[in-house]
């Protein structure tokens, strides 16, 4: 039986035809898509609407707890303009009387008030006789206590109905408490005010109190017999919680539900609606969407229907071309004019099949240049694998291949490492790419250097190695003095940009191992490092002040003003010489810094936008780091990046206030903005002397520390 079925169904799947695929994939997917967007739909839609219904019904809840609060305020305001009754103040018994019955007459919200003296009985009471004794309860001890009390539910004595007592105490007018007076208020009040939340024909709102009571109830259906106390909302409301959620009622209903407790009352407000009744709508929208699903399902089959009979056709045509072709015809192609009506996907399928066997000669050629195309690929591919993209020098892959090549060879060898000094410095002061620029020079110099035999690599971000075949230790040296006398010629050429390096190199006879070679050549490149940091850190940092020389023809000039202005300053203060020396120190490089500013700004005529004087800010931090580098000036390293500090903290880099700002600097920014006003510059003419003694002065207190200045003033 099972074989049969199998046999019936491939039969079956064997007689399909396009138009019967097409019109099921169409089936399956519109009905995929449809049940697929009536859930979404249906799904956001119940999400929305019960959302929305908790909102509200939480805001009516809130809204309720507000007005019940407010209900006893005012009753509250009630009871006591009753106890400042002149009946009542002075125990009229008879007046008292009927100000209560005319207090109930005018207001309908107590059922009843009383009066009860100190001893504990009512005298006066409008629903039960007098007499009745209430020195046990709460309220009356409270009261005579000087206290306003609501109480909780309770039983009336006289009445046997549930009740709220409001109890307020009377004073006399010598303010000595003359008894209490109470009002009752009735459930049957508090259903009353409950009532204003309705939502629907199954909503129900309850008020109950801390043990789940339900005193008060809206909405269809009578008042539970049990309490709510197994209710989630009320155990929500009684943890003191505010809000709505869903939840399975004490009823085993699906609700949504809003809960609210009122802490000066103990008690809580629950509002419940069941889901049903929310959804209701939604499930009557979704029956209308699925019916239009079936309709737009129908067309939908037609059009495949239609669609199919275009496509099969044209195709029956190629297939009974196709055939001949079996044959050996070639010559007779498919007539354009029996597709020329067809879907442009099977008019190229035709167009394809009559040129198929003309272009056989095109196809192997193409071939051919594509073997061409990934041959130059491959190369191209090779050459990036092996190369540095910077400096387009060997990369530590080919470099460690060859390594181990030579090893295996055994045949003499040298090696030499070599690293560019002060790559950090010019990175952080001048930016990567000056120094990518000091990468790329020392690059071309090594390969200027060494024979085209030797291998040249890069491999770290400053360092390279050369491997020397068939070298010896004389060679090797040779080939190094002839880079060291590139990189001289480099620098007399560039003296702005100087280029320094560290080399180490090592040769040696087989048997020997290149790894212990590599590591004593870099040992040997980094002794040389060290020897020579301090030097070579100088001649940067003077390399630099050079270049900014050549921004400014008085530069220098500048210089010697500031250290001599600087000194005047420091040996009328009476410093020592260690002082004296950081005041020649830091005038002399105080502007290093100006390296990394672009040149365009430093030599710009017209005024600084905001964006070019930031620029100029940071001059000197970058002069403070560079004096860091430099052993002999890391003293003044602070010194030196704190010249443009004010007096009163507005100055910059770090915005040093007062005698926070070192003594040097202060020294040295006023020698310098003594000396820089009386020059020419490029964007302003210099003042004469009396106009910068003035401008000190103007500036003293301000700008400048204004006993200095004082001093300054009276030394120059």
């Amino acid at each position: 039986m099972r074989e049969y079925i199998r046999e019936k169904l491939y039969s079956c799947l064997q007689r399909q035809t396009i138009g019967s695929h097409l019109q099921f994939l169409i089936s399956v997917v519109l009905v995929t898509v449809s049940i697929s967007l009536c859930l979404l739909y249906t799904w956001h839609e119940r999400e929305l609407r019960l959302v929305e219904s908790e909102q509200t019904m939480h805001q009516s809840v809130v809204q309720q707890s507000k007005l019940i609060g407010e209900w006893f305020r005012d009753r509250a305001d009630d009871l006591e303009t009753i106890t400042r009754l002149q009946t009542v103040r002075t125990g009229n018994l008879t007046g008292m009387l009927n100000d209560f019955q005319a207090g109930l007459a005018s207001s309908k919200e107590f059922e009843g008030y009383a009066f009860v003296d100190q001893s504990g009985r009512t005298v006066v009471d409008t629903v039960a006789p007098p007499g009745t004794d209430v020195n046990n309860r709460d309220y009356f001890r409270l009261g005579m206590a000087g206290q306003s009390v609501i109480t909780g539910i309770l039983t009336g004595r006289a009445t046997g109905r549930k009740i709220v007592i409001l109890a307020k105490p009377v004073f006399d007018y010598q303010n000595e408490i003359r008894g209490i007076v109470l009002a009752t208020v009735t459930l049957q009040k508090l259903d009353g005010i409950i009532q204003n939340l309705e939502f629907g024909t199954t909503g129900k709102a309850y008020l109950v109190d801390e043990k789940g009571t339900v005193l008060a109830q809206s909405g269809p259906g009578d008042r539970p017999e049990s309490s709510l106390v197994e209710n989630e909302g009320y155990r929500q409301a009684k943890a003191g919680f505010s809000g709505a959620k869903r939840y399975i009622n004490h009823a085993g209903r699906p609700v949504v539900g809003a809960y609210q407790w009122i802490p000066e009352r103990n008690w809580g407000v629950i509002f419940e609606v069941e889901q049903a009744e929310v959804l209701a709508p939604l499930y009557d929208i979704l029956m209308r969407a699925l019916f239009g699903s079936l309709i737009i399902l129908f067309l939908a089959l037609c059009v495949a229907r239609l669609i199919a009979k275009n496509i099969e056709k044209p195709i029956a045509m190629l297939f009974a071309a196709l055939q001949r072709t079996q044959t050996g015809d070639y010559e007779h192609a498919v007539s354009e004019r029996e597709f020329l009506f067809a879907p442009a996907e099977i008019r190229g399928l035709c167009h394809a099949f009559n040129i198929m066997m003309g272009t056989i000669h095109e196809h192997v050629k193409l071939l051919h240049n594509i073997n061409e195309a990934l041959s130059v690929a491959e190369n191209k591919y090779r050459t990036l694998s092996i190369r540095d993209q910077l400096t387009q020098l060997y990369n530590r892959t080919y470099y460690e291949a060859e390594l181990e090549r030579l090893q295996a060879l055994q045949q003499p060898v040298a090696v030499v490492i070599c690293d560019v000094d002060g790559l950090k410095l010019v990175n952080d002061t001048l930016g990567h790419k000056a120094g990518d620029g000091l990468i790329k020079t020392a690059a071309r110099l090594l390969l200027d250097s060494f024979p085209p035999a030797a291998t040249v690599a890069r491999i770290g971000g400053d360092e390279f190695v050369v491997l020397l075949p068939n070298a010896t230790t004389e060679s090797m040296r040779a080939q190094v003095l002839v880079l060291y006398q590139r990189v001289a010629e480099h620098n007399q050429q560039q003296p702005g940009h100087p280029l320094f390096l560290s080399t180490g190199g090592v040769a040696a006879k087989p048997p020997f191992e290149l790894e212990d070679m590599v590591s004593e050549a870099d040992n040997y490149m980094y002794q040389e490092k060290e020897r020579n940091r301090s030097r070579n850190r100088r001649w940067l940092l003077a390399a630099f002040m050079k270049t900014v020389a050549e921004y400014d023809d008085r530069y220098l000039e500048h210089l010697e003003g500031v250290k001599r202005w600087g000194l005047l300053l420091g040996q009328a203060l009476q410093l020592d010489d260690l002082q004296l020396r950081q005041i020649e120190l830091v005038a002399q490089y105080h502007d290093v810094g100006k390296i990394g500013v672009a040149r365009h700004i430093l030599t710009k005529a017209e005024p600084l936008n905001e964006q070019e004087w930031e620029e100029i800010r940071l001059h000197p931090d970058i002069g403070g780091r560079l004096a860091k580098t430099v052993p002999d000036l890391q003293t003044c390293a602070e010194l030196s990046g704190s010249h443009h500090e004010r007096w009163d903290g507005e100055g910059y880099p770090n915005r040093l206030k007062g005698e926070e700002i070192p003594l040097i600097s202060r020294i040295v920014a006023i020698a310098d903005a003594y000396d820089s006003m009386q020059r020419h510059t490029s964007y302003r003419r210099g003042r004469s002397m009396e106009d910068a003694r003035q401008e000190l002065e103007n500036c003293s207190g301000s700008q400048f520390d204004p006993e200095l200045v004082r001093i300054f003033l009276r030394a120059v």
